[in-house]
C-alpha cells in the first residue's frame, strides 16, 4: 500500500503523455492580486477544456492517481474539497496530479504546501469552511484578465477582509444566499455555482464602508508573497530564541504572556517539537514587527530583530498592542444580565459570535464576565457533543437501513456495493464509525446493535 505522504508514491502508473507534450494545457496560475488557490486553478483549467470541472477531477484526474477516485463525491466537491489548498493529504495528491498532467513544476505554490514543515496538518483554523470573495476584486478581474479567480489567501480562514476594498469578504451568493462549492460543477467561478447569479459588483456599488482594519489580511498577503523558499521549522525555533533573548532577556514564560499566549506556548514548541498555528505566527509578527517569512528562514537577520534587551524599557514589548476596554461597573453589570439571556437561547452561541453582536471582544468579556464567559462556553461544547452524538446516531440508523434493504432486495452487501449506496446519501465506509457498524453487520449476523 503506498504511502498517502509519500507524493512519489502515487499510483501515476504508466500514465505519460506523449514526448514533448503535457495530457492538459499549461495554464499560468493567475497571480495579480495574489497567487491564485489550486481549487480556483483546477476550475480554470477545466474552463480551457471546456469541461465541467468535476468531470475533470473524476475522468482524468482519477485516471492519473486512483487514489481520487476513492475520495471524489458530493461531500468532496462542497466541502472536504477545501483541504486541496490546505497542506494534508489532499493537497499533495492534487497538486502532484496537476503538475505531472500540465508538466508545471511551480503547481505547490498554490497551496500551503511550502509551510508543511512548519504549521501543523491539522492546524488550528487554518483554512476556511466555505469560499469567501471579494465581489468587487472579483469585477476588476473580469475587466482587467477577462476572467475570475479566488486567490489562495481568501481560503485562510483569519482572512476576512479585503485590503483593497476595506469590505468584508462574501460567503454567500447575494440572490439565493447559498454559499459557494470548493469545485463548482460549472467552470465559471465569478457566477454562483447554484442559481448562476453573477458574485461581481462595481465599485459604484459599494458601500460607504467605516474605515476598518486589514492589517492582519496584509500581513497574511505579505507572508504567502514573501515565501520564496520552503519555510523551515528549525529556522522558526532557532529565530524564536534570539527573538525570546532579546525581547524578554531569555524569559520565555514572559515572552509568552506579553503576547497573551500560554506561559507554556513557546515551549511546546522548542522542546516538544510541536508546530506554531498560523495564528501565533502572526501573532509575532503584529507584536514584534518580524516578518513572517523571515521568522522562518534563515534571512532573519540581527537588523529585523525588534530592540535589544537594554533599549526594552524604552519600548516595551506591549506597544501596537491594543489596551483592554476599561467597564463602568453599570456597563459590567448590563453585559453580565445579556449574557446570562443568551444562555437561554437554544442552540448556543459560541463566545466569539456573541462578541461580535456586542461589539466588544472576546477577551475583555472573559477578563469582566469570567463566570458567564465559562458557562457559555461550557454549554456551546456540551452542544456540539450532543449534536455530534445526534449524528452518529443518525448514520447508524442510516447504514442500518441500507443494509438491510440491500439484504432484502437480494443485492448483497459487497464494500464496493454498501459503499456506492452510502455515497449516494453523502456517506463513506471510510469513515470509522459507519465502517464499524458495517462489519459488525457483516459478522454479527445481520444485527448491528444501535
Amino acid at each position: 500500500m503506498p504511502d498517502p505522504n509519500d507524493l512519489s508514491s502515487s499510483e501515476l502508473g504508466d500514465f505519460q503523455a506523449p514526448a514533448g507534450r503535457t495530457w492538459l494545457y499549461k495554464v499560468e496560475p493567475a497571480n495579480i492580486g495574489g497567487r491564485e488557490a489550486l481549487t480556483s486553478y483546477i476550475v480554470r483549467l477545466s474552463r480551457r477544456h471546456m469541461i465541467n470541472p468535476r468531470i475533470l477531477v473524476q475522468k482524468i484526474f482519477a485516471q492519473a492517481d486512483k487514489r481520487i477516485e476513492d475520495v471524489v463525491n458530493n461531500r468532496f466537491y462542497t466541502k472536504d474539497g477545501r483541504t486541496i489548498n490546505a497542506l494534508g493529504l489532499y493537497a499533495r495528491m492534487f497538486a502532484g496530479v496537476v503538475g505531472t498532467l500540465t508538466g508545471r513544476d511551480d503547481i505547490e505554490q498554490l497551496t500551503m504546501l511550502p509551510w508543511q514543515d512548519v504549521l501543523p496538518e491539522n492546524g488550528e483554523a487554518l483554512i476556511a469552511r466555505a469560499p469567501k470573495w471579494c465581489p468587487f476584486c472579483f469585477a476588476e478581474q473580469a475587466l482587467s484578465i477577462g476572467y475570475t479567480y479566488l486567490p489562495l489567501a481568501w481560503f485562510l480562514e483569519l482572512y476576512r477582509r479585503c485590503p483593497r476594498h476595506g469590505v468584508r469578504l462574501a460567503e454567500a451568493c447575494p440572490r439565493c444566499g447559498r454559499s459557494q462549492p470548493f469545485i463548482p460543477a460549472f467552470p465559471d467561478i465569478g457566477h454562483c455555482g447554484h442559481c448562476g447569479a453573477s458574485l461581481c459588483l462595481s465599485e459604484e456599488q459599494m458601500p460607504q464602508a467605516r474605515p476598518s482594519e486589514v492589517v492582519l489580511e496584509e500581513t497574511i498577503e505579505e507572508m504567502l508573497r514573501n515565501a520564496a523558499t520552503r519555510p523551515s521549522l528549525s529556522d522558526f525555533k532557532s529565530n524564536l530564541v534570539r527573538l525570546i533573548q532579546d525581547r524578554a532577556a531569555g524569559n520565555k514564560s514572559l515572552f509568552c504572556k506579553e503576547l497573551g499566549w500560554d506561559s507554556w506556548a513557546a515551549n511546546a514548541w522548542l522542546q516538544k517539537g510541536r508546530k506554531p498555528t498560523l495564528r501565533r505566527l502572526l501573532d509575532i509578527n503584529l507584536h514584534c514587527q518580524v516578518p513572517v517569512a523571515a521568522m522562518c528562514s534563515e534571512n532573519l537577520v540581527q537588523s529585523s530583530l525588534p530592540l535589544s534587551a537594554p533599549e526594552q524599557k524604552a519600548c516595551s514589548i506591549r506597544r501596537g498592542r491594543a489596551t483592554r476596554p476599561k467597564l463602568s461597573p453599570t456597563r459590567v453589570k448590563d453585559l453580565r444580565r445579556i449574557l446570562a439571556g443568551f444562555l437561554k437561547i437554544s442552540p448556543p452561541l459560541t463566545l466569539n459570535a456573541i462578541a461580535r453582536i456586542l461589539d466588544i471582544r472576546r477577551s475583555a468579556l472573559k477578563y469582566w464576565c469570567s463566570q458567564e464567559s465559562e458557562q457559555i462556553s461550557q454549554k456551546y461544547l456540551q452542544y456540539k457533543a450532543e449534536m455530534g452524538m445526534n449524528a452518529k446516531r443518525g448514520r447508524a440508523k442510516l447504514v442500518a437501513k441500507l443494509l438491510e434493504e440491500s439484504i432484502r432486495r437480494g443485492d448483497g452487501i459487497t464494500r464496493r456495493h454498501i459503499d456506492k449506496l452510502l455515497r449516494e446519501n453523502g456517506l463513506a465506509l471510510a469513515r470509522p464509525d459507519v465502517s464499524e457498524i458495517y462489519r459488525r453487520f457483516q459478522y454479527g449476523g445481520g444485527e448491528v446493535g444501535i
